[in-house]
């Protein structure tokens, strides 16, 4: 937090995967986030040139900036998104939710469908009503088991873990049947009020002056 970031690279092996973890519980305490990129990388240096796999797409629903509750995000995330298989994980990140669709096979960065898949992942989330900032594919998302420790957190933890694997296309699907019916989360009204008296027509400039005092 504050601008120190502490990075932890690691093979995609066995041993690899325990030093993760170990890093992981090593910082997981107060005034501290962990966090997984949600791409496998080609060097040690996390960016999106550095992006080497699209593993599938993933999604933050910020509960605190829409209309819905966590609980409501999860059973309607459920609902809608389960029965089209296209629903692989959903993980509470202590203040909302997580969404993932993991694809059958990797896509290889760099390619047309690559491109296709950044499209779609911005797609979806504005169809669901998710944070814009993450749609990319060198985007940092909370690691289950740590704990959300600002205020309103808790545990980051998987709530739906379905297994199940799609295609893009199989997104892509859902979105033109269900998409012209508008997002499928709503934000928060904005409730800013301005209480200063409004003015019509045009303003005598020395009227104001004479009444302003120090």
């Amino acid at each position: 937090m504050g601008g120190n970031c502490v990075e932890h690279f690691y093979l995609d092996t066995p041993d690899g995967y325990a030093s993760a973890e170990a890093f992981a519980q090593q910082y997981n305490r107060d005034g501290w986030g962990v966090y997984d990129c949600v791409s496998p990388l080609r060097e040690e240096r996390r960016a999106k040139d550095t992006v080497a796999q699209i593993v599938g797409l993933h999604w933050d629903l910020d509960a605190r900036q829409l209309k819905e509750s966590k609980q409501e995000i999860i059973e309607k995330t459920r609902t809608k998104l389960e029965p089209f298989g296209i629903l692989s994980r959903v993980t509470d990140s202590g203040r909302g939710v997580h969404i993932y669709s993991i694809f059958n096979e990797p896509i290889e960065t760099g390619t047309p469908e690559a491109e296709s898949a950044y499209r779609l992942l911005r797609r979806m989330a504005t169809h669901l009503g998710a944070d814009m900032a993450p749609t990319h594919f060198a985007a940092l998302m909370r690691r289950a088991g740590t704990v959300n420790s600002k205020e309103g957190g808790g545990p980051c933890q998987v709530i739906v873990d379905t297994g199940a694997r799609c295609e893009p296309s199989d997104v892509e699907a859902y979105l033109d049947l269900v998409e012209d019916n508008g997002p499928l989360f709503s934000p928060l009204e904005e409730t800013i009020t301005d209480k200063r008296p409004q003015r019509e027509g045009p303003v005598n400039v020395e009227a104001e002056l004479a009444t302003m005092k120090f």
